[in-house]
């Protein structure tokens, strides 16, 4: 049992002991569930939502362990390929589909952040009280975006995120690059 620690669950969603870590992209090969997959896995949200015929995004995060940003700083990853009809001009993502994924990549941030503050076994429902992109070049369409987020401050009713977007150019220097950031604050609904 979970005895002394009701409030934690004690297996993954996937099946496996629910260790500090879950939700987090493995380095040999074998994934673990999405931030995503693991508490909505029924979601309709259209950032999130990759089911057939319902025209969403397929957002999916985890929790990053390495680097500057480790899941004790609430941070997560993702990766997005934005497809032609993404586009708001010719190859350029349209900036409302960038501003749908920074929202929804935000907002997981935050629930986690506070759901591991709190100790809870899933994360609370927020919602965005406000939040601001700002688009700093084009971000072209067909290349792999990698979203990066982390908690800047939080309390037990708020969290400011903030989510940084990029784009790798190696495949072709004169593509125009993807960078972009975005500060969100999220409260409790």
């Amino acid at each position: 049992g979970n005895i002394g620690r009701p409030d934690i669950i004690l297996f993954h969603p996937d099946g496996s002991l629910n260790v500090p870590g879950t939700c987090v992209r493995s380095r040999d090969g074998t994934e673990r569930l999405s931030v995503q997959d693991s508490y909505d896995p029924h979601s309709t949200a259209f950032a999130s939502n990759r089911k057939q015929g319902l025209g969403g995004l397929g957002l999916r995060s985890w929790r990053i362990t390495e680097g500057p940003i480790a899941v004790n700083q609430g941070g997560l990853e993702a990766d997005f390929v934005a497809e032609a009809t993404h586009q708001g001009f010719p190859g350029v993502v349209c900036g409302g589909i960038l501003g749908c994924l920074v929202e929804s990549h935000g907002n997981w941030t935050a629930a986690l952040a506070m759901m591991d503050e709190a100790k809870l076994s899933a994360p609370p429902l927020t919602v965005t009280a406000s939040f601001q992109v700002d688009c700093l070049k084009p971000t072209p369409i067909d290349r792999e975006l990698k979203l990066i987020s982390h908690v800047t401050e939080m309390n037990s009713k708020r969290a400011k995120v903030v989510v940084d977007i990029y784009c790798d150019l190696s495949r072709n220097p004169e593509s125009p690059p993807a960078l972009g950031d975005s500060e969100a604050e999220r409260e409790l609904s």
